[in-house]
């Protein structure tokens, strides 16, 4: 097992990689000649792989009982804090009572799973209960914890009390131990992966927990393909879907002062809430929740006390509204071939940080990854790898300017440098009259209007190399 390296040797390991990672934007610099990826259904299959030699690492976090004590041999572990579960709930109004139209029965599934369940049987110990969109190993949980994290109790009656005064005040009514509105059952649909064996659990748990409040509940079963249409692909209105067992893979890169979770897991702007801004679906809204979240992401605050402050008030609201409800972060665990070395295991992306390609000798000088999915997201730079599984790959065939440093979250250059000029917080900086903005009006580039003031400029100098074929890079590739 991979331990973590004392705090000098840590020190000393970040600098080794910074001097790795820009000589990967030299000519021919990574250790291995190339990436092959290789779709595994059955994680037990790939585990077997890495131990004969056939892959040098498996890029899904493992099960417990695939490596737990005595079962580690001919591989090494690394684990992380990456991923995460949570329930996606339907808030919308459709031709037939929604139960979880209303808040406040949305608020019940808070005290209806058993959080620490789900960690200890589900996740076999390796994870913590999750209370909000930030994870007690998050850079700014801190700031929620100043002020009180959020907490839930496990708790079936309370639970079944919230439930049952919502859907008293919709109208319906307890009969026979079923819920009854307009002469039908109450019912909603459970959508539940069933290729992940811990949605799966969570799946049950929690139809099996909608049951005993007299919910009918229909259980649909599916993978990320059937999800992307039934889920995310379609009019929440239609109430083809109720409660949807989402899992995330972990971060592409562990950020401190992170500008986007918080939108992306509770503000209808980013178009990761239900009707996912779609204009012919019914959409959730929030405009507190837009106004803070734009803030954050934008730097729209004059400090860091500031800065806190709309954390706390976007988590608080995205918590209370109960249309992302977060139940466990997991501790993954990654097999590595014996032979490979230079694994970069990087705060909340884990082993599939895009360092480690980058950094990674093996063997045979080429480099087999296991995945658990390569084909069921849009592979498309454009509104595409929006799933983990494709995004890793796209992480290993793309540069970004700026990335972060995996240990310590900071911004750290990979295809720029920049230098920055600031008058902030408040704009000074006179905006050059060549300087084009684009209007989302016309669709077209503007000259930006006489007078306007900018509180920072920065200027980026961009870093050209050869592609793998040995033509020359310029800027019509970026």
């Amino acid at each position: 097992m991979c331990h973590s390296l004392p705090r000098g040797a840590a020190a000393a390991a970040v600098a080794a990689l910074a001097s790795i990672a820009g000589a990967a934007l030299a000519d021919g610099a990574t250790y291995v000649d190339g990436v092959t990826y290789v779709q595994y259904s059955d994680d037990a299959v790939a585990l077997a792989d890495v131990r004969a030699g056939r892959l040098d690492a498996h890029y899904a976090g493992l099960s417990p009982s695939l490596l737990g004590p005595g079962q580690r041999e001919g591989v090494r572990v690394h684990e992380s804090s990456s991923g995460s579960y949570s329930l996606l709930v339907n808030p919308a109004e459709g031709g037939r009572l929604n139960p979880f139209s209303d808040r406040a029965a949305r608020q019940a599934l808070n005290h209806m799973i058993d959080r620490s369940l789900v960690v200890n049987e589900v996740l076999g110990g390796h994870g913590t209960p999750m209370f909000s969109a930030y994870a007690p190993h998050d850079p700014d949980y801190a700031a929620l914890a100043a002020a009180g994290a959020p907490e839930f109790a496990y708790d079936p009656a309370l639970a079944r009390e919230m439930l049952s005064r919502s859907l008293e005040g919709a109208g319906a009514r307890l009969e026979g131990g079923r819920w009854e509105h307009g002469g039908e059952n109450v019912r909603t649909t459970v959508f539940i992966r069933g290729d992940d064996l811990a949605r799966k659990a969570i799946g049950e748990l929690l139809a099996l927990e909608l049951e005993r409040t007299g919910i009918t509940v229909d259980r649909e079963y599916g993978d990320l393909s059937k999800a992307l249409a039934v889920v995310y692909g379609s009019d929440p209105a239609e109430l083809r879907w109720g409660v949807y067992t989402e899992g995330w893979g972990g971060r592409a890169a562990f950020v401190r002062y992170d500008p986007v979770i918080l939108a992306q897991m509770y503000a209808p702007w980013f178009s990761s809430m239900p009707g996912f801004n779609d204009p012919l679906y019914w959409n959730y809204r929030n405009a507190t929740v837009d106004e803070l979240t734009r803030a954050i992401y934008a730097g729209g605050f004059s400090g860091p006390e500031e800065r806190d402050g709309m954390v706390r008030a976007a988590a608080r609201i995205g918590t209370e509204e109960a249309v992302r409800v977060f139940l466990a972060a997991r501790d993954d665990l990654y097999a590595v071939g014996e032979g490979v070395e230079g694994v970069v295991n990087g705060f909340g992306a884990g082993v599939p940080s895009r360092f480690t390609a980058i950094n990674a000798q093996t063997p045979s000088g080429h480099m087999r990854v296991g995945v658990k999915q390569a084909y069921q997201g849009s592979w498309n730079p454009v509104m595409g790898f929006g799933d983990a599984y494709s995004s890793r790959i796209w992480q290993t065939l793309s540069d970004p300017a700026v990335f972060r440093n995996p240990y310590s979250g900071s911004p750290m250059p990979v295809r720029a440098s920049w230098e920055v000029q600031t008058g902030g917080p408040e704009p000074s900086i006179a905006v050059p009259p060549e300087a084009v903005l684009w209007d989302t009006a016309s669709q077209s580039w503007k000259g930006a209007p006489g007078g306007t003031l900018a509180a920072s400029a920065i200027e980026y100098e961009l870093s050209m190399s050869r592609w793998h074929h040995g033509e020359m890079m310029d800027m019509n590739d970026v």
